[in-house]
């Protein structure tokens, strides 16, 4: 397999879309209680946007807005959840457009 291929496959699974009990791509999310790392920079303490679903069971990958990005375990209950829904917008820095942002059709003059 060559890393083009890799690649392609590690993208589609990342960005996949599978189970209806977790929150949909572009949900916006922090920290939770149950946040199991030592190493609390993973998420710099801003809000990350979940941009896909992992085959392990209830696990989300989260873009941070740091453009760090990590699998986290999401819980439906929030017993042992890692994040926690939030509702804070996504401001972008470089980007002229990126999931989790609300977007509105515009008009040119």
């Amino acid at each position: 397999m060559n890393s083009y291929q890799m690649e392609d496959s590690i993208e589609s699974e990342l960005h996949a879309e599978g189970d209806p009990r977790l929150p949909i791509i572009g949900t916006r999310v922090r920290k939770g209680p149950n946040w199991p790392f030592l190493y609390t920079g993973q998420d710099s303490n801003v809000c990350g946007t979940v941009i896909g679903h992992s085959d392990a069971h209830l696990n989300i990958s989260v873009e941070w807005d740091t453009d760090m990005i990590f699998p986290y375990h999401f819980d439906t209950n929030h017993h042992q959840s890692n994040v926690v829904v939030c509702d804070e917008p996504r401001i972008l820095q470089r980007e002229n457009i990126a999931v989790g942002c609300l977007v509105e059709r515009g008009y040119l003059s």
